[in-house]
């Protein structure tokens, strides 16, 4: 009996074990499965949240897609207003008015479109939009302006206002802007695309951890489970990891695909963008290598000018000084002077290859010039040499020196006769020549250019020679039979009157040069004709006179010189003394400064003097063009004596600067008296 309750008993503490070890079963199995329901919703909600994450990415990637497409527009739009405004200049054909209106009205629509989609919200881009639509506005009212000129018939002043290059200077400032905006919404876009990978990489990883999170509690409750229920388990879990994998490679194949589109296109902007500037590289050399050359010519010229002026103006001071019984003194010091008259005109050479010479520039008809010219190259090239002559029509008129212009003619005349020795054919043609679009290099812009062009049948020139033609010193003649500075200055002369020139030569297939020079500008102001020396005039020494000369022997020849001439003289080295002297000495009638001088230019001394005493009279010196350093017209504007100078021409200049400011001041007495 004590057995049977023992037994019963242990059954009983049996069963209650298994029935505790069921029920700890149920509950860690309903445990895992409530874990893997909270691990399962979590995976969902995360994989939601991650759909919902790559989704908008994706959406703020079309944005991106979309705000470059907008940029394309507003430049497409503004181009083609450009392109049917200059249409409508050039030819005044109504035609191009439709397409010019739709595209203002277009551009506007466009930029706001823009401005929604990159610009709401940020402060640096609502910025940036604010001086975007500036600009934008002054380009459409410099082209609303050239047009409503075209259709009053004004059209010189509409075509004078478009070659100005004020429009196509805002349209670049237009374009650098809109490239700025393209390059950071481009920087955006990949951004964005960058982004839906890492979100994507991101998920997976997430997605992972929480699949093997609910595997390790799923393992840890039904460890005592039978094996079927672990393989379904297992098998669930591998098609999830396949599934998972399948999403992850086809977003990294459109990935690639999308990259790899990308980058041939690149790739082949990148090709054309490689020649285009290896070309534009070629040009900046070249015209780097001569601005270096003409610098240094023109500076070393401007030092021989001041020696030379010197020279001259001592061998003047000389001669006056000296009876004229001495016939053989006279003798060398004409000899002499003639040395430096010749030296005179190599540093002009020198200048003009600089782009530094004194010109004197007229309205000149093309035609009617060359027609001269020929006539005299015609009696000097000799019979075994031909002139042929091919003179076009409605050749509109250009600002140039008129005789610099002959000087160039009769120089490619000369070289044209040396490449020809055994006789030949030289052709000279004039026309009129309209660019197509491309500016020319180096040239004035213009509507049109008078295009002359000089070709002989002579030996011809290899590429290797074409190159350095133009550069000053470099001949291929004997020695002694050229200096080497012929086709520099033409160089320089066409350039310094907004011109270009170009050359194509073969061996022994002759050689042609072009000459384009821009049409007359209305407006511009027509400088006089040189004038010849008078007779040696002098003053008085009432009149009194301020020398502003940093180089102290040219100073002080001319202070002689002026004295020669029974002025009263004062003289200084720097603009600091100028101002000190006139300060010290108020009867000084007529300031004569050069230009270029250290610590103050000649210009800026004038301004400062005529500040305090306006009744001052100025008269510039100096062996460069008559510009300002920097290029500009001088200011205050007044003659110039061009070093080196003579006894005669000085004389000329102060004498007449002197009578300027006499009659200033007699005209303005009996104002101030009544």
């Amino acid at each position: 009996m004590e057995d049977a309750t023992v037994s019963n008993g242990f059954e009983d503490r049996r069963v209650g074990g298994r029935t505790w070890h069921f029920v700890v079963g149920v509950f860690a199995l309903l445990a895992a499965l409530i874990g893997i329901g909270a691990i399962s919703f979590a995976a969902f909600q995360r994989a939601v949240d991650i759909e919902r994450t790559r989704t908008e990415a994706v959406a703020r990637t079309s944005e991106g897609f979309e705000g470059l497409v907008a940029a394309e527009r507003v430049i497409n739009a503004l181009q083609e207003a450009e392109r049917s405004q200059r249409g409508y200049v050039l030819t005044e054909n109504p035609v191009f008015l439709e397409p010019y209106e739709a595209a203002i009205s277009r551009s506007s629509t466009v930029l706001d479109d823009l401005q929604r989609r990159i610009g709401e919200g940020d402060e640096r881009q609502t910025a940036r939009f604010v001086v975007l639509r500036r600009l934008i506005a002054l380009k459409l009212e410099e082209m609303a302006r050239s047009v409503e000129m075209t259709r009053r018939g004004r059209m010189e002043a509409a075509r004078t206002d478009v070659a100005s290059g004020y429009g196509r200077r805002l349209m670049d400032e237009i374009q650098a802007m809109m490239n700025e905006i393209v390059a950071e919404q481009r920087a955006v876009l990949e951004r964005r695309q960058q982004e839906v990978v890492e979100r994507d990489q991101l998920g997976a990883q997430s997605l992972y951890r929480l699949a093997a999170l609910g595997v390790a509690l799923l393992v840890a409750a039904l460890i005592s489970m039978i094996a079927l229920a672990y393989m379904v388990y297992r098998t669930k879990l591998a098609l999830e990891r396949e599934e998972a994998g399948e999403i992850r490679r086809n977003v990294l194949e459109a990935a690639v695909a999308a990259r790899t589109h990308e980058m041939t296109q690149a790739n082949v902007a990148l090709r054309a963008e490689i020649a285009s500037r290896e070309a534009a590289e070629n040009r900046l050399r070249q015209a780097q290598r001569m601005e270096a050359v003409g610098q240094l010519t023109g500076g070393i010229a401007h030092d021989f000018n001041n020696m030379l002026a010197v020279i001259i103006s001592s061998l003047d001071l000389l001669k006056r000084r000296i009876t004229a019984d001495d016939a053989r003194v006279v003798k060398l010091i004409d000899n002499a002077r003639e040395g430096a008259n010749r030296a005179a005109s190599l540093t002009a050479r020198l200048l003009a290859f600089s782009r530094r010479q004194s010109l004197n520039p007229q309205t000149v008809e093309v035609n009617t010039l060359m027609m001269g010219v020929v006539e005299l190259i015609g009696r000097t090239l000799g019979e075994r040499i031909t002139v042929e002559t091919k003179f076009g029509e409605d050749i509109p008129p250009v600002f140039v020196d008129p005789g610099e212009l002959e000087n160039v003619i009769i120089n490619l005349a000369a070289n044209a006769r040396d490449a020809m020795p055994d006789g030949g054919t030289l052709r000279i043609e004039t026309a009129r020549f309209v660019p197509n679009g491309e500016p020319l290099p180096e040239a004035e812009v213009a509507s049109a250019y008078a295009l002359i062009s000089v070709t002989d049948t002579g030996q011809g020139m290899p590429a290797e020679v074409v190159e350095r033609v133009f550069e000053p010193f470099f001949t291929t003649k004997p020695v002694g039979k050229g200096t080497g500075l012929g086709l520099s200055q033409v160089h320089g002369f066409v350039h310094q009157s907004g011109g270009h020139i170009s050359i194509e030569s073969a061996p022994d297939e002759g050689t042609r040069l072009d000459i384009y020079l821009p049409v007359q500008i209305l407006g511009r102001v027509v400088s006089s004709a040189p004038r010849a020396e008078m007779p040696l005039v002098g003053g008085s020494p009432e009149e009194t006179i301020l020398v502003v000369e940093d180089e102290d022997q040219l100073r002080m020849v001319t202070v002689e010189n002026l004295r020669e001439l029974g002025y009263t003289v004062r003289h200084a080295a720097n603009g600091k003394e100028a101002l000190e002297i006139l300060d010290e000495h108020p009867g000084i009638h007529l300031l004569f400064t050069d230009i270029v001088m250290p610590g103050m230019y000649g210009d800026e001394l004038a301004r400062e003097a005529l500040k305090h005493w306006p009744e001052l009279g100025i008269l510039y010196t100096s062996g460069f063009a008559r510009t300002g350093v920097d290029g500009e017209p001088l200011d205050p504007p007044a003659e110039t004596v061009r070093k080196p100078y003579t006894m005669e021409g000085l004389a000329q200049k102060v004498r007449e600067s002197l009578d300027t400011v006499f009659k200033a001041e007699a005209e303005a007495s009996p104002a101030s008296g009544s």
